[in-house]
């Protein structure tokens, strides 16, 4: 917390969003990593701001955004739920929806959305390995200093410093931050805030395998993925 505020000292901007649950008893076991999947520095920070008056359960938002030039934006307040997680799980974490039945980590998960093209070309297709958008140098340096304090802070194991992409259910269904994440989940590891993890090929097992073998909190079931 800094000062009074329920932000790292690490903020470079406060902008808070209106996305956010009204409780202030908010306490983060887990830290998910997002890249944005944008290609300007505008889309990202609209979607994670704008309200969805017309379906609420739409509206997303996070913790903190880390931009291009390594600027840190808080966006939620830690002492607050942010909705970046969609539907999800990982071990027993996060709760059910009483309204839909859906799964979802906010409950339980802090996020931090990094600004970065990620996997997917603008018409949806799979980038080529050498068009990935490098994450390097002072962005990636102020994300890897941005996980250390929270999770210094929280008491954040490195099992529970995760990827969107493999929490989301089914397997699939996100792919953000994918393939261009291996610098910095390098750094996390050489930190000691997160454990290695399998390069992010797409997935082939069933939802229904996937459901089991994601409650075993473990990536290790993702070397199975091209045998499927």
């Amino acid at each position: 917390m800094h000062g009074t505020f329920n932000w790292s000292p690490l903020v470079d901007v406060v902008d808070l969003s209106p996305n956010v649950r009204d409780s202030e008893s908010f306490r983060p076991l887990l830290l998910m990593i997002h890249f944005t999947e944008s290609w300007d520095d505008t889309h990202a920070l609209q979607v994670l701001k704008n309200p969805r008056p017309d379906n609420p359960k739409a509206s997303v938002s996070c913790h903190y955004l880390v931009h291009r030039d390594g600027r840190i934006r808080i966006l939620v307040p830690e002492n607050r739920r942010a909705w970046h997680t969609g539907k999800s799980a990982w071990g027993t974490y996060g709760e059910s929806d009483p309204e839909d039945g859906i799964n979802r980590l906010n409950v339980d998960c802090m996020g931090i959305e990094v600004e970065n093209r990620g996997d997917r070309m603008k018409d949806g297709a799979f980038q080529p390995l050498a068009n990935l958008e490098p994450l390097t140098g002072h962005t990636l340096e102020r994300v890897v200093a941005l996980v250390k304090d929270i999770c210094h802070r929280h008491h954040i194991p490195p099992e529970n410093v995760i990827p969107h992409d493999a929490a989301a259910i089914p397997p699939g269904r996100k792919q953000d931050p994918g393939r261009g994440v291996a610098a910095l989940w390098a750094r996390l590891v050489e930190e000691g805030v997160a454990l290695p993890r399998c390069p992010f090929v797409p997935f082939r097992i069933t939802p229904e395998e996937a459901k089991e073998k994601r409650l075993l909190g473990t990536w290790n079931w993702e070397k199975e993925r091209l045998e499927r």
